[in-house]
């Protein structure tokens, strides 16, 4: 001891006034003065920096004179020399399940608790309670004790149940377990027997407090070392703010030392402080560190460029504007990356925006970040099984099962199962059984390229079912079976083998640290299953318990950060970094809630809990004042870590949209330098282009802009070989002409044969790209097998083939109702049973859609009776294909590169009546739709199908019908029900629906189709002396011809133009069905969706007629 006596002095100052720098240099001094056994205690964080500054003036010759130890390293020095350690190590998932264990046992005793006891993140809520109990050394007996004192009836429950709990935990942890919680309470124990600092002399620093259990061990440091010095931030010792200043709450802690030191017997010395700058090279920040939340604080009047507040528009522009100002410190100034720090609140959201925003930049970077067990790929397999299991086999669980990269199904297979799972919303038991509906979907023929593939989805079914179905046989009622079924699960999947080829890919990848902890998780997941084994041990555990607590023990694990390296940015959350000496410092987020953060919510003990048991004497944190203060003060020493440059950013709103203020750090930090560098992200323009991929970015915006910045970075990247590929895929979709392929591309897609629809037709006129999307690539949305407007048309067109088919006309016209009726239910049932056997109907939502359709059925049926009752034409076709293996060959056209185009269809019905040799021709399209006819449409290549069956059946039709076949117009047959007003007859209804078409202009035809002139079995309208409205749809034999070459004209001119590889973003509306409304390829025809599409114009049939005749003689 020197002169007798023990002394404990403090070493004081605010932020860069050089406390750290006179304890290492006091330090190294007396090692030159060769004296030994000195240690220095600071945060466990800044161990490893205080080290390598220890180093750096010491040398290695003389680095033993010195120790730097943390508390929790101090424990492991004094358990290694004194003993004190033994038992397993309990970890934070570990605890869950003690107190998890606990909870069910008590459940039944407890009052206050009871409901909560049985809800598994209570029990994580109560070990945030009992972790704060016990760095403030209060045992469950104090707790009980402080329950006795309580007059408050509700508090004095609360906490008499909570140390009831907190007891049994910590006996049934004891049993088992050593909790790393209780090192230094042990610690205090072993040191009570052992000197360990006796004749040391002792420094302290960077901390800004201390838990109870760190006081008492200092307690213990102040009676046995030689001498202790403590550097404290704070401007002096007297606390003149009520416990609500800055430094309150560090000299809340420099006070408790004196009054311990005072108690052991150790002198006082005069504090030493420090006053002089030794890190700012800046006087702005200088003044920033005096005035920071300081209520007078001297305003700093001159420029103070090194300091810049950033307005940005999402954190996502913020960690833009970070990376990007460092690659202009590094290029332009000359920094090192490790001279730089970046500092948040909370790393959470930000870790992944930084990752990415320095890659873009070329950044490297240091982040102290662990990696969730939970996201690893082993750890999302097991939790996904017993999610699966536990759910009882629901879609979405085994699709998250099935998407496990250790899973021995490809990605095809499991791309198929997906779509046939989605296409008959196979759910539940569903997946139990072998699947029998058409990979095709609903009305498909099953031929044999489907029946192979149905016996792939179910091997694969079968690949994914068994070896969930064999651990749920495995599953018991404890959780040692759960654990060694879900182990025996794993070598049924060879998940270790998968684990390894996963890593082995994954390091090929360049994924070198991912790839060590994927095989590092097979031990966290074993440990896992032991914990829960043994920590449950004896307890009857069912799945949903087991699976519950599972995942909380995994949630609870991380695992190791990535080496630092020699030249990185450091990036860190505040309070658990320290920057080493930094030249410029980066903070993010200091909005309003975030930085300074928001209070959290109260928690099991409210904050007038609180207030009362402090008031009773018991150590507890004073919530509502310590974390502002807390708070400020990391602020504090976030904005002042720089010696040259401090850059603070906030954001404007939050990535969803919603409006982010900033906090009392953007509004004090104006205060005190009011001419500081104001920056709005929005005005960002070339400076992003300070690295490559940035740059592009850059350049995408400003493509087709016409500027000289735009010019430039496009002939740049245009031009760079790794940039140059990307380019020409920018150009080619911002390129304003007509969008191409070439014509060795699109012959290998479309053929040198073109055979198309009549709705395919339509809708290449409708939009040449969206038809090259569907018909060219084949690109198809997913859809399910439900009834749908499709598949109830494609019911009801059953239904009218077969009893049109099986009555004929005439017949129709004599049916009786009820035999009607009969009839066309039973051809409904016929068709669900071989069309829609893939779908279950438990909720008799289908039976109620059919019954609904019969009723449009009966309807439709007495109309097309009534029809053929007035008419004299009779049915000759239902439903009959047109095209090479059809009962019609189909339209063919030579195109003028020697390829060709041909037809196809299916013709709801065509109608023919035969008078003096000649068979005159109409066809009838059923529309469930609203959809109507115009020669306006013809004109430009829509509404095309009618027409083209009409022309193919009077061009090709011959051996059919015989005779000189004539067209005698087409109708469109609206399906759909009219419901009247009342009690009226339906087949009113039917007579007032609104048909639409075209009629030959023929006595001949019209009186064979209306023999009353009723207008009510075709679209003409008569007048009363029976004759026909000069207004209604009409044209002669001349007009069907010039409509037959214009559709003729359109058609050659689609095979030419798919040939030659044209298919632009070229949409034009019809007057009943719009291009781009309900287009499934908006997204990658990237047209202005705010752009007007062309519309075909309102023409009366005569002007339409006359266009067709002008562009027929090359008008």
């Amino acid at each position: 001891m020197k002169g007798g006596f023990r002394m404990l002095r403090f070493v004081i100052g605010r932020a860069g006034s050089g406390k750290t720098e006179f304890i290492l240099e006091e330090i190294s001094r007396k090692i030159r003065d060769n004296a030994a056994g000195m240690l220095l205690i600071v945060p466990e964080q800044y161990s490893f920096e205080s080290e390598r500054a220890l180093l750096r003036r010491t040398g290695v010759s003389d680095a033993a004179k010195a120790e730097v130890l943390s508390f929790s390293r101090l424990c492991d020095r004094v358990f290694s020399e004194a003993g004190g350690i033994a038992g397993n190590r309990l970890d934070d998932g570990t605890r869950v399940l003690l107190m998890a264990r606990v909870l069910r046992d008590l459940q039944k005793g407890l009052t206050i608790y009871k409901k909560q006891a049985a809800k598994p993140d209570f029990a994580a809520a109560l070990l945030k309670l009992l972790s704060e109990l016990k760095q403030n050394a209060v045992t469950p007996e104090i707790l009980l004790k402080t329950a006795d004192g309580i007059r408050d009836d509700r508090l004095q429950n609360k906490l008499t149940e909570l140390s009831y709990i907190f007891a049994a935990y910590e006996k049934l942890a004891a049993e088992r377990y050593c909790d790393p919680q209780e090192d230094l309470t042990r610690l205090r124990g072993a040191l009570l027997g052992y000197p360990f600092f006796e004749g040391k002399q002792v420094y302290i620093d960077s901390f800004k407090g201390f838990t109870g259990q760190q006081a008492e061990i200092l307690s213990v440091i102040l009676r046995q070392a030689e001498d202790v010095t403590v550097a404290l931030c704070c401007d002096g010792l007297q606390d003149n703010e009520q416990g609500l200043g800055l430094f309150s709450g560090v000299k809340e802690a420099a006070a408790e030392l004196i009054d311990r030191a005072k108690r052991e017997g150790q002198k006082i010395a005069s504090p030493v402080v420090l006053t002089h700058n030794h890190r700012f090279k800046s006087l702005a920040l200088a003044a920033l560190a005096a005035g920071l939340f300081a209520p007078d604080a001297e305003i700093y009047e001159k420029e103070a460029r090194e300091v810049t507040v950033c307005a940005a528009q999402t954190a996502y522009d913020e960690c833009d504007f970070t990376a990007r100002t460092i690659k202009q410190l590094v290029r332009e100034q000359g920094y090192r990356y490790k001279e730089i720090a970046v500092i948040a609140r909370d790393l959470t959201p930000y870790a992944r925006l930084i990752k990415a925003a320095f890659e873009r930049y070329n950044i490297p970077v240091h982040m102290d970040e662990r990696v969730p067990a939970e996201t690893l790929a082993l750890s999302h397999l097991v939790l996904a099984a017993l999610r699966a299991v536990l759910s009882g086999y629901k879609t979405d669980e085994l699709l998250s099962y099935m998407k496990s990269e250790l899973l021995d199904i490809g990605f095809i297979e499991t791309a198929r199962l997906e779509e046939y799972v989605f296409l008959w919303d196979i759910k539940g038991k569903r997946w139990l059984s072998p699947f029998t509906a058409n990979p095709a979907g609903i009305g498909a023929q099953m031929d044999d390229a489907g029946r192979e593939r149905l016996m792939e989805l179910n091997n694969t079914r079968e690949k994914l079912l068994s070896p969930l179905l064999r651990l749920e046989r495995g599953i018991e009622t404890t959780a040692q079976s759960i654990s060694a079924a879900l182990y025996s699960f794993l070598e049924d999947i060879g998940a270790t083998e998968m684990t390894r080829l996963f890593a082995e890919k994954l390091r090929a990848g360049g994924e070198t640290e991912l790839s060590e902890l994927q095989l590092r998780c097979w031990d966290v997941l074993m440990r896992s299953l032991n914990s829960m084994a043994v920590t449950l041990q004896g307890a009857q555990t069912d799945l949903r318990e087991y699976t519950a607590l599972f995942q909380m023990l995994i949630a609870s694990q991380d695992m190791g950060s990535i080496p630092r390296g020699l030249d990185e940015a450091e990036v860190g959350a505040a309070g658990l970094m320290r920057p080493g000496t930094v030249r410029a410092v980066f903070v993010l987020g200091t909005n309003e809630g975030e930085f300074p953060a928001a209070p959290e919510p109260g928690g099991i003990l409210s904050g007038k809990d609180r207030e009362r048991l402090i008031e009773q004497g018991l150590k507890l944190n004073d919530r509502a004042r310590r974390e502002a203060v807390d708070e400020s003060f990391l602020a504090y020493g976030a904005l002042t870590a720089a010696s040259e440059r401090l850059y603070v950013s906030y954001k404007r709103s939050d990535l969803s949209g919603a409006v982010k203020e900033p906090s009392v750090i953007i509004s004090q930090l104006k205060e005190i330098l009011p001419k500081c560098t104001l920056r709005d992200e929005a005005d960002c323009g070339i400076e992003s282009a300070e690295a490559p991929e940035p740059a592009f970015a850059l350049a995408a915006k400003q493509w087709n802009s016409g500027t000289a910045l735009s010019a430039a970075l496009k002939s740049y990247f245009l031009s760079h070989p790794d940039f140059a590929g990307r380019a020409a895929a920018l150009e080619s979709l911002t390129d304003t002409r007509p969008t191409s392929i070439s014509a060795q591309t699109a012959g290998r897609l479309f053929g040198r044969r073109l055979s198309v629809s009549a709705a395919q037709a339509e809708s290449y006129y409708r939009c040449p790209f969206s038809y090259f999307m569907k018909y060219g690539l084949g690109a198809k949305p997913r859809r399910a097998a439900k009834i749908d407007m499709m598949q109830r048309g494609s019911m009801m067109h059953h239904v009218l083939e077969r009893m049109v088919t099986r009555h004929g006309g005439k017949g129709l016209a004599g049916l009786d109702p009820e035999t009607a009726s009969r009839e066309i239910r039973l051809c409904l049932d016929e068709y669900v049973k071989s069309a829609l056997a893939g779908i279950e109907d438990e909720s008799g939502r289908i039976a109620y859609y059919v019954s609904r359709i019969a009723l449009h059925l009966d309807d439709l049926i007495a109309y097309i009776g009534e029809d053929f009752g007035e008419n004299l034409f009779e049915p000759a076709l239902c439903e009959a294909e047109i095209g090479e293996s059809g009962k019609i060959p189909p339209l063919t056209l030579k195109l003028p590169d020697g390829g060709s185009i041909s037809v196809k269809g299916r013709i709801d019905r065509a109608d023919t009546y035969e008078k003096d040799s000649v068979t005159y021709i109409r066809v009838i399209d059923y529309k469930n739709r609203g959809k109507s006819f115009s020669l306006a449409d013809v004109l430009y290549g829509q509404n095309l199908q009618m027409l083209l069956y009409l022309f193919t059946l009077c061009e090709n039709g011959s051996r059919l019908f015989g005779g000189n076949p004539v067209p005698a117009g087409v109708i469109y047959l609206p399906s759909s029900r009219v419901i009247l007003d009342g009690r009226q007859a339906e087949s009113e209804g039917m007579r007032k629906k609104k048909l639409s078409g075209l009629i030959l202009d023929s006595t001949e035809a019209v009186d064979a189709m209306e023999r009353h002139a009723l207008g009510i079995f075709t679209p003409l309208t008569f007048t009363k002396s029976g004759g026909v409205d000069k207004r209604s749809p009409l044209t002669g034999p001349h007009g069907f011809d010039v409509i037959k070459r214009h559709i003729e004209r359109l058609l050659l001119n689609m095979g030419t133009q798919l040939h030659g590889g044209k298919i632009p973003v070229s949409p034009t509306d019809g007057n009943s069905l719009p291009a781009c409304a309900f287009c499934d390829y908006a997204a990658g025809c990237l047209r202005d969706c705010e752009r007007e599409t062309p519309k075909v114009p309102a023409l009366k049939l005569t002007d339409a007629l006359q266009r067709m005749e002008v562009e027929r003689d090359g008008g």
